[in-house]
């Protein structure tokens, strides 16, 4: 009997309900391999010593690019 493949709900549901996501998320929303996020771990901030490995929504959101956008102040048009 073949395993299911655990499905992640989407990104934008995650962040609405969501503190911190788990690697497994965190991996299938970056669409990374493991051993992507192996080398790319020490350049993550995450939550540890709490039972699983953990990675805080703002960290997601930051790699994303998304906090950019809402903390940059638009340019005036000349």
């Amino acid at each position: 009997m073949k395993a299911k493949k655990k499905e992640f709900r989407t990104w934008e549901d995650l962040k609405k309900t969501r503190q911190a996501v788990t690697t497994g998320e965190f991996r299938s929303i970056m669409g990374w391999s493991y051993s992507k996020f192996r080398r790319q771990r020490e350049k993550i901030r995450m939550i540890e010593g709490f039972g699983y490995d953990m990675v805080p929504v703002s960290e997601v959101s930051r790699i994303l690019g998304e906090n950019e956008a809402a903390q940059r102040e638009p340019e005036p048009v000349e």
